[in-house]
């Protein structure tokens, strides 16, 4: 972990405000999402809760598209931008969570299904993917194998493969340019009125 979190590349974690955040370890073997509790010293840390793991490929299919759009919404909010590389990223909460969606529905699925499922990520607003967060984490919220999910979760890794969010059509185009095979809490529980139980009909095949 790191000592000194200036150093480390930041998306939209700003310590000052808290110290719960997400980091992203990327190393020549694998990607970890962890969500942590406490900055500082690795001695004076809560234990890191490893949510997802993702290998190098499935990483390399997904990792620009998120970037850009991670940044865009850090531009708008008047916040810098960082870039992916190997080593540690510092995440806000929110983007923390949204990423890591991502990453459990992208576990284990074809990896000509991989557009799909990036697709239908960009294609949800943010506050539904926390909502979707929340709801596949209180049934599987940890890394584990594939086969061991249930629930929520894996719901959403089969939806995410096989179906199309409402929003998603818009990006279908620059997804397949982008993810081309390439060789060598409280706040996640959306209240009714912003629409999340109609707008995730697609999720169990009752929109029409």
């Amino acid at each position: 972990m790191a000592n000194d979190s200036s150093k480390v590349p930041n998306f939209g974690f700003d310590g000052r405000d808290s110290t719960y955040h997400f980091a992203v370890v990327v190393d020549s073997n694998d990607v970890r999402v962890e969500e942590r509790f406490t900055t500082g010293e690795a001695t004076q840390q809560l234990s890191p809760q490893v949510r997802a793991v993702m290998d190098t490929y499935r990483w390399g299919r997904v990792a620009e598209a998120v970037q850009s759009h991670f940044n865009r919404r850090l531009q708008d909010s008047k916040k810098k931008t960082a870039k992916w590389a190997l080593g540690e990223h510092l995440l806000a909460p929110y983007l923390g969570k949204e990423l890591t969606l991502l990453a459990w529905a992208s576990e284990d699925v074809d990896p000509t299904d991989l557009p799909n499922v990036l697709a239908n990520w960009l294609g949800l607003a943010p506050e539904e993917r926390w909502w979707l967060y929340g709801m596949a984490k209180a049934s599987s919220g940890n890394a584990e194998p594939p086969s061991s999910v249930r629930g929520w979760r894996k719901a959403i890794r089969i939806a995410f493969s096989e179906s199309s969010a409402p929003g998603a059509a818009d990006y279908r185009h620059a997804v397949e340019e982008v993810a081309v095979p390439r060789i060598a809490v409280d706040e996640a529980r959306v209240p009714p009125k912003m629409g999340i139980a109609g707008s995730t009909g697609w999720l169990f095949g009752e929109d029409k």
